[in-house]
């Protein structure tokens, strides 16, 4: 019995350490992973809150800016008004109206301005139509204030602080159709080809993303990430999915 009594006493330690072991990864598991997981998450939203609010004082600001310059430009002829916005610093830049793109060209000013964005020259731009009140013309009609600013330049300086918590960063319209990306590999067309990382759910919704910050498994070149979003609100009229055609164009 002796015998016996110290061999189970010879049991208590290693058992007691792989109890503690098993108590210890249990928690690891279930509690301090989950934990910073939930951390991490909660963080990732905050940072993407963070950059839509900065986009949107910026965009929206524009108004401000634009409704100043008129008065300052009105007069103005030639490479003058775009020289105006572009010693001011202002993020915008001056376009005469046949300078716009041909699927905006036709978009109607509107106080505050109409925004549309488009494709130009290799790169997306914010396009603005603001219908000024001062100043009208020969016939009477008050010539409108057209503007354009880089979505590049725009988005790309709020964008570090997040390269440390994010592996890409993806702005895109609400079609879907990413108009800026921060991404180290794989380039993102467009958001609804990104497939849902659980098997048999198909494509994500791309108009869902737009409603509420949300995150999902996606998959994106055979590798799986989370993809977290965030809707940015702008203050405008928006015409971005619209194509504008003149009264006096043909149909085909």
């Amino acid at each position: 019995m002796a015998s016996d009594k110290s061999g189970l006493k010879k049991l208590y330690i290693p058992l007691g350490v792989i109890l503690g072991v098993a108590a210890a990864l249990f928690w690891y598991r279930f509690g301090w992973v989950a934990g910073r997981r939930d951390y991490f998450r909660k963080r990732n939203f905050r940072q993407l809150a963070t950059l839509s609010g900065q986009i949107q004082r910026k965009v929206d600001n524009f108004d401000n800016i634009m409704d100043h310059s008129w008065s300052s430009i009105n007069d103005l002829k030639g490479e003058k008004p775009a020289a105006y916005f572009t010693n001011v610093g202002s993020g915008l830049e001056y376009q005469a109206r046949n300078d716009l793109p041909l699927d905006v060209r036709n978009m109607p000013a509107n106080d505050p301005p109409t925004l549309a964005i488009e494709r130009d020259e290799d790169q997306y731009f914010l396009f603005f139509a603001l219908a000024t009140r001062a100043g009208a013309d020969r016939s009477g009609r008050t010539p409108p204030l057209y503007t354009r600013s880089s979505v590049e330049k725009l988005i790309s300086p709020f964008t570090l602080p997040l390269q440390a918590s994010f592996q890409g960063i993806l702005v895109a319209r609400r079609d879907g159709t990413v108009i800026f990306q921060r991404t180290p590999g794989n380039s993102v067309i467009n958001l609804g080809g990104l497939d849902r990382a659980a098997r048999g759910q198909g494509k994500i919704e791309v108009r869902s993303l737009s409603k509420a910050a949300t995150s999902t498994d996606v998959i994106l070149a055979g590798v799986a990430y989370t993809l977290y979003s965030q809707p940015i609100r702008l203050s405008y009229p928006s015409v971005m999915s619209q194509k504008f055609v003149h009264k006096s164009a043909e149909p085909c």
